[in-house]
């Protein structure tokens, strides 16, 4: 299921843990790894709300256009920040996984 991937992307973001992001976006490039890796490095207490808003599917890749926010804390004040992007995602043994974000 496509939001299973998505929701798990949200787990790994708030592991604060750029291997387990990884994991749930292989595609990850070094340049989005090492951004990740500074913003965790400034927050804490990181809750991540994702939702699929638009679907797109043919055969064994899908474009998702994603929206939620982020909430966190960073130098002890409460932080809420939108976020949205685009992830394609591809079908392998009928597993979906994000191919890139963007």
């Amino acid at each position: 299921m496509i939001d299973a991937a998505i929701q798990a992307y949200a787990r790994a973001l708030e592991s604060r843990d750029v291997q387990q992001v990884r994991r749930a976006y292989p595609g990850l490039t070094p340049q989005q790894a090492q951004v990740w890796r500074d913003f965790f490095g400034m927050i804490s207490d990181l809750k991540v709300d994702l939702a699929i808003k638009q679907l797109q599917i043919t055969g064994d890749v899908a474009d998702a256009q994603v929206e939620g926010t982020s909430q966190f804390t960073q130098n002890r004040r409460p932080q809420q920040q939108p976020m949205s992007f685009r992830a394609t995602l591809d079908r392998a043994s009928g597993t979906w996984r994000i191919g890139s974000i963007r």
